[in-house]
């Protein structure tokens, strides 16, 4: 590995779907009940809607083991899903499904924000793809991300595949990008100087009472690696044979401009 960094953790969200109707079903918390939550642990998360169940891998030190644990996590959700006669489908947006009729996850979090954002919360029924590649210092994490964010549209131009909703031909070839667009502080993220202007502008929006939501890379310390890691949210779901390249992609471009910062 490269200076014992740039390491992988990436999140995926799923849409669980019942396989005649081909419509969205809530049954995450079934999911989690019959055995998400022992067996793939920590790694398995429910979502704002109940018809959509996430994953997340740990720590991994290349592409080929973020590959062997999505391999795994999809294998077993698929399974758990089976159990109640559904099944587990990776896209970006659901073509037909009616947001209004989704169930909402009994969490306070979630609460919160449909509370906050009303019928913007609800209507946020899209899946996505999350990559982080972790870096050392968060200073030259912040310096990364100011460098990177000019490719992003590249990245989602990549991935679209989100062209239908509620039953139509959107003439979108990313709808879901639109959806999420709704929400505050998504889109391309700022540039900031240093990791301390990226805190303050974060203190400012949460003393406003503002959505701490970056849809794109940004600099952030995530738990898992216990650094600061450069997150780019603006995939969409790829295709099996295509997603190891768009997360290798991601890396890629983080290394490239690290001995230009």
């Amino acid at each position: 590995m490269i200076d014992d960094q740039f390491t992988l953790g990436v999140e995926e969200e799923y849409q669980i779907v019942h396989p005649e109707t081909r419509d969205l079903r809530s049954y995450v918390s079934e999911i989690m009940e019959e055995g998400g939550r022992t067996i793939l642990r920590e790694r398995v998360r429910q979502e704002l809607h109940q018809s959509m169940v996430e994953v997340g891998t740990t720590i991994c030190q290349n592409v080929s083991e973020v590959r062997a644990q999505l391999f795994e996590m999809r294998g077993e959700l698929d399974r758990l899903a089976r159990k109640g006669g559904l099944r587990i489908v990776a896209a970006s947006t659901h073509p037909f499904s009616d947001w209004t009729t989704q169930q909402i996850t009994e969490a306070d979090r979630y609460h919160t924000i449909v509370n906050d954002m009303q019928d913007l919360a609800r209507a946020n029924l899209i899946f996505g793809l999350h990559v982080h590649v972790g870096i050392k210092d968060k200073q030259v994490a912040v310096a990364l991300a100011n460098q990177v964010r000019y490719f992003l549209p590249h990245m989602l131009a990549l991935s679209c595949s989100s062209p239908f909703w509620l039953g139509r031909k959107t003439g979108l070839m990313s709808n879901r990008s639109h959806i999420f667009k709704r929400f505050p502080r998504t889109g391309i993220p700022d540039e900031f100087e240093s990791y301390l202007a990226r805190r303050r502008s974060r203190r400012r929006v949460l003393l406003i009472g503002g959505f701490l939501v970056f849809v794109g890379i940004v600099a952030v310390p995530y738990g898992l690696m216990r650094m600061g890691t450069i997150t780019d949210d603006k995939f969409e779901i790829f295709l099996w044979s295509d997603l190891l390249v768009g997360i290798g992609l991601v890396r890629g471009l983080i290394i490239h401009f690290r001995d230009r910062v």
